[in-house]
């Protein structure tokens, strides 16, 4: 999933952040997986969970441990891809508890990309 939206993006950004954007659209949503894209100063420009959170910027959300999630993410940077691991509310569950959060976060063009999944 993270690799296809990297993919896309090459090739048409404003089509894949619309895309992301829509919680219908399979290729960027299954479930509690869905693609996040941040643009290079950590603001939101697609959030598949959460579409109202597009223009937020990172660093001013803290997970429940008080882990601040714009220094999580800059911290751990890598054009690799790395594993991050926060406290998230959880989409696809009942309840609004937040729940441990794994993340793949991966930097294309200074474009932070992530998917996470909640083990």
């Amino acid at each position: 999933m993270l690799e296809t939206a990297i993919t896309a993006f090459a090739l048409d950004r404003e089509w894949v952040i619309e895309q992301i954007q829509d919680a219908d659209n399979p290729l960027y949503h299954d479930g509690d997986l869905y693609v996040f894209v941040l643009d290079e100063s950590g603001i939101f420009v697609a959030r598949g969970a959460i579409p109202e959170l597009a223009g937020t910027d990172l660093c001013t959300l803290t997970d429940i441990q008080e882990t601040h999630l714009g220094d999580l993410f800059a911290e751990n940077r890598s054009p690799y891809g790395k594993w991050i691991e926060y406290w998230w509310p959880n989409p696809a569950a009942e309840s609004p508890d937040s729940e441990l959060k794994i993340t793949r976060v991966r930097i294309i063009s200074e474009y932070p990309f992530g998917v996470g999944i909640y083990p």
